[in-house]
C-alpha cells in the first residue's frame, strides 16, 4: 500500500502498516473484526472459558498428604432431579473420586478452605470457580 501524495511529510502508522490478512476466517473469507475493529460476538462466543454457565473450575488436594499441589477439575451445578441419588452433594463426592483416584469410603469430609465443611446440596451450590478443597480422609 503507499498512502496517496500529500503535503504531510509523515504517514500514520495505520496507513504504513495495515491489518494483516490473517485476522479473516479461512472458512468464511471474513474478518474476526467488524467496521469499529471489534472482535464479532460470535468468535467472542466460540472463545469462551466456560461453555456452561453452572460450570465451575474447583481445586482440590487431600488435607495432609505428601502432595500438597492442588488438582483443578471442572464441576457442573447443574440443579439435580428429584433422584436422591442425582443430587450435587453426591455428584461433587464422585468427581472428587474420579479425579483424586480415591474410593468414596476413604473420604471422611469436604473442607473449604481456610475451615468451612460442605456437608449438603445447598453447600455444594455456593461453590464459586477456583475455590480451594480439601479432602478429609478416615484413619
Amino acid at each position: 500500500y503507499k498512502p496517496a501524495v500529500s503535503n504531510l511529510s509523515i504517514v500514520p502508522n495505520y496507513l504504513r502498516h495495515p491489518q494483516f490478512p490473517y485476522l479473516q476466517n479461512p472458512l468464511t473469507k471474513e474478518s474476526s473484526f467488524n467496521s469499529n475493529n471489534h472482535c464479532t460476538t460470535q468468535d467472542a462466543e466460540e472463545k469462551s472459558v466456560h461453555p456452561s454457565s453452572n460450570e465451575i473450575i474447583l481445586l482440590c488436594r487431600i488435607a495432609d498428604g505428601e502432595e500438597q499441589d492442588f488438582v483443578e477439575f471442572e464441576f457442573d451445578k447443574t440443579k439435580c432431579s428429584n433422584d436422591k441419588l442425582d443430587c450435587l452433594y453426591v455428584r461433587l463426592l464422585s468427581t472428587i473420586c474420579d479425579e483424586m483416584n480415591i474410593e468414596l469410603k476413604m473420604i471422611k469430609k469436604i473442607r473449604k478452605l481456610p475451615s468451612i465443611l460442605i456437608r449438603n446440596d445447598k453447600d455444594v451450590e455456593r461453590l464459586k470457580s477456583y475455590q480451594m478443597l480439601e479432602i478429609i480422609l478416615n484413619s
